[in-house]
C-alpha cells in the first residue's frame, strides 16, 4: 500500500492463471525493454541537447542563456512550498507542469489555478485539467500566462535633440497551451507527454535610418512546439519510487541577430513516504518525501528536497530548499482540503525566500478541485 499525494494506492498483487504464464514472461521482457530504452533515449536527448555546457570541466556557467524564461518558472502552491520537488508525485493535477506520468494515478476529474506573484512585480497564471478515459489512461491540457504589467516605450531618433522619442506604452505578453496524455502501462512503470503551443509577442519594435530618414517596423512575435516526457517507476521496495522527467524540449528561437534555446530542463527524482520507509501505520499522520536532481541548460546542476506532513489528509504543512540556486533557497507553504458540493477542494499556499535583496519574497496560491 502506498499512501502519496492525499490518496491511498493499493498496486495490484494477483496471480495470473497458469495458461498465461509464458505469455506473461514474454510480456514482462518486452516491458522491460521498453522501459529501458525509453529511460535511455530521455537521457541522451538531455545529454545531446545541453552538450555545449561545459560545467564540471570548466567551471564555466550558461547564466541566462535560454530565452522563453517564464516556460521554467515553477507552477502550484504544493509544488512551490517543497521546493519545487514533485517529480515524483502521483495523482494531483499540478504534475501537467512537473512529470506528466504523475496525472495517470488520477481517478477523478481534476483541475487547478495557480497565481504566482513573481520578481519586480510579474505575475504567473497557470491553470490545468486531467481527466480520466477510462482504461487508456489519464488526459490533460494546461496553460500558462506571464503578465509583466505595462511598459514605456521609447526608441532611438537622430532627429530628435535627446537622440530619443517615446512611442507610448504597451503590453508584453507570454503564453503557452499544452495537451498531454499519461497510462500507467503496467503495475510499476507510468509514462506520460505533453506537447505545447508557446508564444511570445514583445511588441512592436522600430528599426531608424538615418540616411533616409525613414523606420521600419518589426514584428517581435515568435511562435514554437515544444514537448515534455516524463515517467515513474516503482520499485516496490519501501515506498520508493524512481522518476525522470523533461521539460520544454524544443527548438532554438530565432531573434534579430541572436538565437536562443529555450530553457530545457532534465530532473530525475526518488519519492517515498516515511511511514513505509521505517515501517509504521497511521490513519492520522503521512508524510511525503521528495528529492529531485536537476540538470537545467542555463546553470549548473541542483538539489531539490521537499517534504510534506498530512494530518487526517486534511491538512498539510510543507518546507522544503533548493542547492545551488541562485535566487531561491527556503521554501514553505500549507494547504487544506475542504469538501465541496460536488466534490474535493484545496488551497495551497507557497513561500519562497529570495538569496537576493533586491528582490521581494515570492508568494504563490493555488486552487484545486476534484470531481
Amino acid at each position: 500500500m502506498i499512501i502519496m499525494n492525499r490518496k491511498i494506492y493499493m498496486g495490484y498483487k494477483g496471480n495470473l492463471p497458469a495458461a498465461a504464464g509464458i505469455n506473461h514472461k514474454r510480456g514482462n521482457i518486452m516491458i522491460k525493454k521498453i522501459i529501458c530504452l525509453m529511460c535511455i533515449s530521455i537521457f541522451w536527448i538531455s545529454v545531446y541537447a545541453q552538450s555545449d555546457v561545459p560545467d564540471v570541466v570548466t567551471g564555466y556557467k550558461r547564466i541566462a542563456q535560454s530565452g522563453f524564461g517564464f516556460l521554467a518558472i515553477p507552477v502550484g502552491g504544493r509544488a512551490a512550498a517543497m521546493g519545487d520537488a514533485l517529480n515524483g508525485a502521483r495523482g494531483d493535477v499540478l504534475s501537467m507542469f512537473h512529470n506528466l506520468a504523475g496525472i495517470a494515478f488520477i481517478e477523478k476529474t481534476e483541475a487547478m489555478f495557480s497565481e504566482t506573484y513573481w520578481l519586480v512585480d510579474t505575475k504567473l497564471h497557470a491553470g490545468a485539467i486531467a481527466i480520466p478515459v477510462g482504461n487508456l489512461g489519464v488526459a490533460g491540457i494546461s496553460f500558462m500566462s506571464m503578465d509583466y504589467g505595462v511598459f514605456h516605450g521609447t526608441e532611438i531618433d537622430a532627429t530628435n535633440l535627446l537622440g530619443w522619442r517615446e512611442t507610448g506604452d504597451f503590453e508584453v505578453g507570454e503564453l503557452a497551451l499544452g495537451i498531454g496524455f499519461a497510462r500507467r502501462l503496467t503495475a510499476n512503470f507510468t509514462f506520460g507527454a505533453q506537447i505545447k503551443y508557446v508564444n511570445q509577442d514583445l511588441g512592436k519594435s522600430g528599426i531608424y535610418d538615418s540616411g533616409t530618414g525613414e523606420r521600419e517596423s518589426i514584428n517581435t512575435g515568435k511562435d514554437i512546439i515544444a514537448a515534455d516526457l516524463g515517467m515513474i517507476y516503482d520499485t516496490d521496495f519501501r515506498g520508493i519510487a524512481l522518476s525522470m522527467s523533461m521539460r520544454n524540449f524544443g527548438p532554438d528561437v530565432q531573434y534579430q541577430l541572436n538565437s536562443f534555446e529555450i530553457p530545457l530542463i532534465f530532473k530525475v527524482g526518488v519519492s517515498t513516504t516515511l511511514q513505509e520507509l521505517i515501517g509504521f501505520q497511521s490513519d492520522i499522520h503521512s508524510v511525503n518525501l521528495f528529492i529531485d536532481a536537476v540538470h537545467p541548460n542555463d546553470w549548473s546542476e541542483r538539489i531539490y528536497i521537499g517534504g510534506e506532513y498530512c494530518f487526517h489528509r486534511n491538512l498539510f504543512l510543507r518546507a522544503g530548499y533548493k542547492f545551488n540556486h541562485s535566487a531561491e533557497g527556503l521554501t514553505l507553504g500549507c494547504g487544506v482540503n475542504v469538501p465541496a458540493v460536488i466534490g474535493r477542494l484545496s488551497v495551497d499556499y507557497a513561500y519562497k525566500s529570495t538569496n537576493d535583496s533586491g528582490f521581494d519574497y515570492v508568494h504563490i496560491l493555488s486552487i484545486s478541485g476534484a470531481f
